[in-house]
């Protein structure tokens, strides 16, 4: 099964997805890399060039540079592990349901309060990456997907561990449907 984590940026995906007990599916981007990255944490860099070769199940767009998810990286993690996830965006999401089947997806929208995910934010990025990171959640709809979600965390302060646990007990019900 493939869990797409989706939510504003400061919802807690990551933090969520890494706690999980799931592999990750990583993505490849254009960016260059930050302070304390290296390849394949949190993604695999690759140049412009690099990025039109691949066979990609899904991409985007973001602050000029590319994302994707490569095939290879799906398949093999798939054929290895029961379960995966991986975080991405709405348009990510269709792009999935188009390649895959619908029965191995499961959308978890993660969310918390704007003043929550707003102090997030600025204590992690800083005061100007924060406005950018709010005004495009906004500006895109992340704070809107609840909809297309199978599930709905709330990872509100002080409940990391739960929202943790939610997913991990979700996997768990999923599994025994499937093995039923």
């Amino acid at each position: 099964m493939i869990y797409i984590l989706i939510g504003p940026s400061g919802s807690g995906k990551t933090a969520i997805g890494n706690n999980s007990g799931l592999v990750e599916l990583k993505s490849h981007t254009t960016r260059n890399k930050r302070e304390g990255e290296n390849e394949g944490n949190p993604y695999y860099f690759i140049t412009e060039e690099e990025f039109f070769e691949l066979d990609k199940v899904e991409e985007t767009e973001y602050n000029g540079n590319y994302y994707c998810l490569w095939r290879r990286e799906v398949d093999e993690k798939l054929e290895n592990n029961e379960d995966v996830f991986v975080i991405m965006d709405k348009k990510g999401i269709e792009q999935m349901l188009e390649r895959y089947d619908e029965n191995k997806i499961r959308v978890v929208y993660i969310t918390a309060s704007k003043f929550e995910i707003i102090k997030r934010l600025l204590k992690r990025d800083g005061l100007i990456k924060m406005i950018d990171r709010f005004y495009h959640a906004l500006k895109t709809g992340e704070f809107n997907n609840k909809d297309i979600a199978d599930m709905v965390i709330n990872n509100k302060e002080g409940s990391l561990t739960k929202s943790i646990k939610r997913l991990k007990s979700y996997v768990r019900l999923n599994r025994s449907e499937i093995n039923e």
